[in-house]
């Protein structure tokens, strides 16, 4: 019996009824990798769990748990606030300070997720104080959130980085991280054109003055994020197993309560990650991988392949995690691809699966959305919001699909 069509079956199976039930995909795509390659395929159990990326899990934990302190002392709300009150109540810059903030805190560490959650409730208090338009806050933040997102230590980054070396074999890290902040400033400006942010009045925010100090605990994570960044950096030190030495000294030092460190890391996202790499493994040893590329191969060629491809990569992201269900599904097909689509770069190809599913994560139903949706205040219209949000979602589909076409015969990405 050929399991080919069963395998990729099982991975959409998976996605609809962690999406109509509300149930981590990882967890489901485990049993599915269980039956499948036990029952199916002959595999032994130590054969599926040999597919678990325990390397790629590792370093999230580490690099989760650093900054999930960072997050629960304080640091980078207190950090947030301080730079919000530079901009001295001038309306049109506002949102885009939550755009730069979110692209540094995402790029040093704690990813996308934690950023728009720790910005989000502050992003929306202010514009709501301001009188900017929710959507707009929202589409900055989340924008802002994903371009830095991709660099090495974050965990998007960190992710798209292991799937491009496990199976292209090759450091993928500046030219998707390149492509997804350059599609994310031009969207997220030609947002803020439409919604009028350069219009936005000027007005000083309550309580701006407030003096906002640092205190022991803040300044020693913040060395260690730093120091974090110098010895991945320059001495190449392995991110995951650096970033739990920082911990432990941080730990020790008490700048933060270590059961609230660690009930603030995301394991259900890490579950989703692992969970679906292993499923997705199984699926390409039964040849579902092959048949998918093949499928794909059909309706590109070389002019159109990384705008298709980005397309592909936001409609699956409408309804499944983009790093934890679409890039390793959608990466692990460009072997068999790029085969028959010479001379695109494999680089080029990644980097618009990646910034493709980063593109549409303004929509309800993904997890940066909801977390903004979350945010809003009382006053806020949450039903006007969410219609907002599923329209720039389709919109960005479309924008990204014409940015690509074009984005990619840049000289950097040649």
């Amino acid at each position: 019996m050929d399991l080919a069509p069963l395998s990729l079956l099982a991975i959409v199976i998976a996605i609809v009824i962690g999406f109509w039930r509300d149930i981590n995909v990882g967890i489901l795509s485990m049993g599915f990798a269980f039956l499948l390659g036990v029952w199916g395929a002959g595999f032994s159990a130590g054969e599926i769990i040999a597919f678990w990326p325990t390397k790629l899990f590792v370093t999230l934990i580490g690099v989760s748990l650093l900054f999930s302190m960072a997050r629960c002392n304080g640091t980078l709300e207190r950090l947030a606030r301080r730079s919000v009150a530079l901009a001295n109540g001038n309306g049109p810059l506002i949102p885009w300070i939550f755009f730069g903030l979110a692209a540094l805190f995402a790029a040093i560490g704690p990813g996308n997720i934690a950023v728009v959650a720790i910005l989000g409730p502050i992003g929306m208090a202010i514009a709501q104080e301001m009188h900017i338009s929710p959507i707009l806050m929202a589409t900055l933040l989340i924008g802002g959130s994903n371009a830095g997102g991709m660099s090495p230590i974050a965990p998007t980054g960190i992710i798209g980085v292991n799937l491009s070396q496990q199976y292209l074999h090759l450091d993928t890290t500046f030219t998707t991280w390149l492509a997804m902040a350059l599609s994310a400033f031009i969207w997220c400006g030609v947002v803020y054109l439409a919604y009028g942010g350069y219009k936005l009045p000027k007005k000083l925010l309550e309580n701006q003055k407030e003096n906002i100090a640092l205190n022991s605990s803040h300044r020693w994570t913040v060395v260690g994020m730093i120091v974090l960044i110098l010895v991945v950096a320059f001495l190449k030190w392995d991110l995951g197993l650096s970033a739990f030495a920082i911990s432990s000294i941080l730990l020790a030092l008490r700048v933060a309560e270590e059961k609230q460190a660690l009930s603030g890391i995301p394991w259900g996202a890490m579950i989703l990650v692992a969970g679906t790499g292993t499923l997705i493994e199984v699926t390409a040893h039964l040849g579902g991988i092959d048949l998918l590329t093949s499928f794909f191969r059909g309706f590109m060629n070389e002019q159109t392949a990384p705008a298709v491809m980005g397309v592909i990569s936001s409609i699956m992201t409408f309804f499944a995690s983009a790093s934890g269900v679409v890039m390793p599904t959608l990466i692990r097909t460009l072997p068999g691809l790029l085969q028959d689509l010479q001379p695109i770069s494999a680089s080029i190809m990644v980097a618009a699966i990646v910034a493709g599913g980063h593109l549409v994560t303004t929509g309800p139903f993904t997890t940066l959305g909801a977390l903004a949706s979350a945010s809003l205040t009382p006053e806020q219209d949450r039903s006007q919001f969410i219609r907002q949000q599923l329209i720039t979602a389709i919109a960005s589909t479309f924008f990204g699909f014409v940015l690509f076409l074009g984005l990619f015969h840049l000289p950097w990405f040649s």
